[in-house]
């Protein structure tokens, strides 16, 4: 129901910065779930605040790094709609596949979704 009212939202030209979803029920991604380092090195993540740094691999969200690296970055959802995880990027690429939470400012500032974010190599964020 979420989706199909938010594509009623953006047929009537709401702009999508301006639309709000939240999700309730069940994680589709289970935030206990221990990612291992398979797969192929991305990238390092600096994480400045804490002045740590740790390696990504390829499906990690710099949400999975941190917990890892055991750099505490707040979360909730883990699906991109509740914007907890909220983190200015300092430096580098991530793709983020749900970015529901952002606004367009938000976005502008470099902030993204930790728990969406996957590093396009080495990054570089406040946490």
């Amino acid at each position: 129901m979420r989706d199909a009212v938010k594509a009623v939202l953006v047929d009537l030209g709401v702009p999508d910065g301006q639309i709000r979803t939240e999700a309730f029920g069940t994680d589709r991604r289970d935030p206990t779930r221990r990612a291992g380092k398979s797969g192929r090195f991305v990238g390092k993540v600096r994480f400045l605040d804490t002045g740590k740094m740790s390696t990504s691999w390829d499906g990690a969200t710099l949400l999975d790094v941190a917990d890892e690296a055991k750099v505490r970055i707040d979360s909730a959802c883990r699906f991109g709609t509740c914007g907890t995880c909220r983190v200015k990027l300092k430096n580098g690429e991530v793709r983020m596949p749900v970015q529901d939470a952002l606004s367009d400012a938000d976005r502008e500032d470099g902030y993204i979704l930790a728990c969406q974010a996957e590093p396009e190599g080495d990054v570089a964020l406040e946490a």
